[in-house]
């Protein structure tokens, strides 16, 4: 499953179990991410919270915040995560051409036009922090969005690389 050992469901207690039966519930199954988690309930824990306070923000759509993880995860080459948002975007009824087609060049992602500009901006963030500018933040502004959001989804893009970094190298495998 990984090179760290985890807890399987089946020896599950605690915090660990109640996670994998939400998880269960959510997936139909406990997905490897959540199971490789076990390895430090805390974390576990905080990770739940974490895609709990995206899944359920009102502004934010389930289907921006995994194309950002998708895309990230295209961009670091994670199998992995690619999988599995693909999965959640099927799921929420994107045709798997439309996925292939933003995988291929996201410019071409389908979503209206303030969340593929944030998509977009957040994508060069994780290719070239060093390099963005005030005039690309304020045309996120223009269209809508504040500095919290933009924040808050810049910072779900960030963190996903160094979640993809987690898992591409304790080598996490492939469920999905």
């Amino acid at each position: 499953m990984s090179l760290l050992r985890t807890i399987e469901p089946e020896n599950a207690t605690g915090v660990v179990a109640d996670i994998y039966e939400n998880a269960s519930n959510v997936f139909k199954k406990v997905p490897n991410v959540i199971k490789f988690y076990s390895v430090n309930p805390h974390w576990q824990t905080k990770l739940m919270e974490y895609l709990g306070y995206y899944s359920q923000h009102p502004k934010y759509s389930v289907i921006l915040t995994a194309y950002i993880r998708l895309l990230v995860s295209v961009q670091l080459k994670c199998e992995y995560c690619i999988k599995f948002n693909s999965a959640i975007l099927i799921h929420e009824g994107v045709k798997h051409t439309d996925l292939l087609t933003a995988m291929d060049n996201p410019e071409n992602v389908e979503l209206p036009e303030n969340e593929k500009a944030i998509l977009l901006y957040a994508l060069k963030v994780v290719a070239d922090p060093h390099n963005r500018t005030e005039n690309e933040v304020n045309e996120l502004r223009n269209l809508g969005w504040d500095d919290s959001e933009i924040f808050d989804l810049v910072y779900h893009a960030t963190n996903h690389s160094g979640f993809i970094k987690l898992l591409d190298a304790f080598k996490v495998e492939v469920d999905y």
